[in-house]
């Protein structure tokens, strides 16, 4: 390494005044100015750098400890020049190499980071998702995930051109020629991508659309959110109107195989429980996703609503039927938490028991001995 002397010489030669006026105002480390001053761009760029001298100081050192090599230092100086705002997050991209992420997609996320209000965490998590994959140019959707936007008729942004293209026709073109696509909303895109991973997406991306419409560019994470959670409970809903469709006809087959006065006695029941299965495939319930779970699961739900209706009509008047459903529901899933909780129960017991019977020092019954 030359002497601090030799290399300040060295700057003076290489930079106009100013800049190496700034260059002294910096007050660099020894090891800095030895690596800023062999070449002309180099110092250029450390002289107009917004980072704090200690910061410049610490990329030097992560460099001579190959944590990052030199056209990583580069790259990161030439995005301070206009932005320092990844500066607070240097200890988190330090630590975060090679442990979290690789090199090379550590710096090109350090280096975005000048561009967004995101963090480094924030921005690496994208990365971590999925959803996005960090370039030396900033973070750029998944291909794959950038064809389902598109898809869906959401706008994303060309690299290339840096026009906003919003038909799959086009993106699909662009993507094929090498372009790559932004989108500014990280955390709706990782939403998105979460959902793409469903074995159902392709049922549900046709009812996004549907229900969304025009206003598609309105969509957000907690709008998609609600959405696939009503889709997931119109899913429920026909799967369960298919499970009481088939035990009302199971229901009705084998009444026709009994006696024909029992077919009199039970046109009460006959009607309601008929009522119900068409209440089912023509109406929607408040049910969420696992107490509608809850009834697909159990056998025979058909009467167990049809008994919870009964019960209630007698007590209260003339129930309503999604208030039948919803709280045979209820009764369903508490008694299977109940019954959860006492095999649950059983078993520390039982594991308990064990560990006191194993103990040394208890004497265990001896077996007896016939003479």
């Amino acid at each position: 390494m030359n002497s601090r002397d030799d290399n300040l010489k060295q700057l003076s030669n290489l930079l106009d005044p100013y800049m190496f006026a700034k260059v002294l105002e910096m007050n660099y480390s020894d090891r800095t100015l030895d690596f800023i001053s062999s070449y002309a761009p180099t110092a250029v760029v450390f002289a107009s750098t917004r980072y704090s001298p200690r910061t410049v100081d610490e990329l030097i050192h992560a460099c001579d400890t190959r944590l990052i090599d030199n056209f990583d230092v580069m790259q990161i100086a030439h995005s301070s020049v206009n932005s320092n705002r990844n500066e607070r997050d240097l200890g988190a991209f330090l630590e975060s190499i090679d442990r979290e992420l690789p090199r090379r997609t550590a710096v090109n996320l350090f280096v975005a980071e000048n561009d967004t209000q995101k963090t480094y965490r924030e921005l690496a998590e994208f990365v971590k998702s999925g959803a996005y994959y960090a370039g030396d140019k900033g973070l750029f959707l998944d291909p794959g995930l950038a064809r389902e936007m598109a898809a869906l008729g959401m706008t994303l942004t060309s690299e290339y051109s840096g026009e906003h293209l919003s038909t799959f026709k086009d993106i699909d073109a662009a993507l094929a020629e090498g372009d790559r696509m932004r989108f500014d909303d990280h955390r709706l895109a990782a939403a998105i991508f979460k959902i793409i991973e469903q074995p159902d997406w392709l049922q549900f991306s046709e009812y996004l659309k549907s229900s969304m419409g025009e206003n598609i560019e309105k969509l957000t994470p907690y709008i998609l959110d609600q959405k696939y959670s009503d889709f997931q409970v119109n899913k429920g809903m026909s799967k369960l109107a298919d499970k009481v469709a088939g035990e009302y006809e199971k229901y009705i087959a084998e009444l026709k195989q009994g006696d024909p006065d029992r077919i009199i006695k039970s046109a009460y029941e006959i009607y309601n429980k008929d009522y119900i299965v068409d209440f089912c495939n023509t109406n929607m319930t408040s049910l969420s996703p696992d107490d509608l779970q809850v009834l697909l699961d159990t056998d025979n739900v058909l009467d167990e609503i049809y008994q919870e209706w009964d019960t209630m009509t007698q007590l209260h008047g003339v129930a309503e039927i999604d208030t039948a459903i919803e709280d045979t529901a209820y009764r369903l899933r508490t008694a299977q938490a109940v019954k959860q909780m006492m095999e649950q129960k059983q078993k520390q017991e039982l594991s308990e028991s064990k560990v006191i019977a194993d103990k040394p020092g208890i004497p265990k019954p001896a077996k007896h001995r016939g003479r």
